[in-house]
């Protein structure tokens, strides 16, 4: 009886899309050969770093930080030196999103409007193939890249603040380690977490203090790793990691990745990209759904990561998917609306 009982109360619509994810996602992981430059150049780093530091061609690996790596070197210790292993970050962080969707959206929506938002996710091409539509992009949610473990800790920190307001500190320590997965992406969500919890009603001298152990939870999280290295290595990390491979990232178009102002937007607008842009433009103009505060948040991320990384000379294809979660969550959104209401 408790058996049954234990069936009857699990969601079938998330096991079907988790099912799905496995086959998208998961199934055959290890088939496609290994990309040039970034996939190779990381799982060389797993491969020949050892303790705390990274190590690349015998030398100290400066360009990114260290917990995609130690993950990924642990994967491959409990699991095996198999290409698959170091896409399985990806993989499941991938899967771990499309939960997410639906979860966030069944108890705001339905459980129908939320099954189509969350299997969107993993539809929109640009999320699972390689240089779609011939633009440069090998990062993927299928891929040994860092970007799906960076974009699963912000939009976690996202639906945990959104649930709660209690979670504020745990949701900058999520952002503390998204930080310490790939870089400075997270300062924007960090910001607009910021701003949405200052605007809040509830607002008061205890939520300042509660805003400002947020942010110290960040920084104890971010500045330690940083603090070691630069303690360590001086300008020769600091020569790599931030003048390099952040300021000139954002002042020039390094490594032959300098396109036309509007490059990141044509990535974003092409139908073979992402088939879904039109919806975010009707949802966009739909009062009754901009006037919801997690909408509301998700147009501000879609927004300000699209006009940030036009602004940034450098400027590469998949810098575009930190936008997708937000926006399948604002289309889950769209349609309940048009088809339920």
């Amino acid at each position: 009886m408790k058996f049954l009982n234990l069936l009857k109360s699990i969601d079938k619509l998330l096991l079907l899309l988790l099912l799905f994810c496995g086959l998208i996602l998961i199934l055959n992981l290890g088939e496609r050969d290994v990309e040039r430059w970034d996939e190779y150049t990381n799982i060389q780093v797993v491969q020949e770093s050892s303790g705390i530091y990274l190590s690349f061609q015998s030398e100290k690996f400066f360009e990114k930080p260290p917990i995609w790596y130690w993950l990924t070197r642990f994967l491959t210790n409990v699991l095996g030196d198999e290409i698959w292993v170091y896409r399985l970050p990806s993989a499941l962080s991938g899967s771990a999103i499309v939960a997410l969707i639906y979860q966030f959206l069944k108890t705001r929506t339905n459980k129908t409007s939320a099954f189509i938002a969350a299997i969107s996710f993993p539809l929109i091409p640009h999320n699972i193939l390689v240089n779609p539509s011939d633009y440069f992009s090998t990062h993927t949610y299928k891929s040994a890249d860092l970007d799906g473990l960076q974009i699963l800790l912000i939009f976690l920190s996202f639906v945990l603040l959104q649930t709660k307001r209690k979670y504020w500190i745990l949701s900058c320590i999520l952002l503390g380690l998204g930080f310490l997965v790939k870089g400075p992406l997270v300062m924007i969500f960090l910001a607009i977490n910021s701003l949405f919890f200052v605007s809040s009603r509830k607002f008061s001298r205890k939520e300042l203090i509660k805003l400002f152990l947020g942010l110290i939870a960040f920084g104890i999280i971010v500045l330690p790793w940083h603090l070691f290295m630069f303690m360590n290595h001086g300008s020769e990390f600091t020569d790599v990691y931030l003048n390099y491979h952040i300021i000139e990232r954002m002042n020039e178009g390094i490594e032959g990745h300098g396109h036309p102002v509007w490059y990141i937007l044509k990535v974003f607008l092409d139908f073979r990209v992402n088939p879904l842009w039109p919806l975010l433009i009707l949802a966009i103009f739909n009062r009754k759904i901009s006037s919801i505060q997690y909408v509301r948040y998700s147009m501000i991320a879609i927004v300000t990561v699209l006009v940030i990384f036009t602004i940034v000379e450098t400027k590469l294809a998949w810098y575009v998917l930190p936008v997708y979660p937000f926006m399948c969550l604002v289309l889950g959104n769209f349609f309940y609306r048009f088809r339920f209401k």
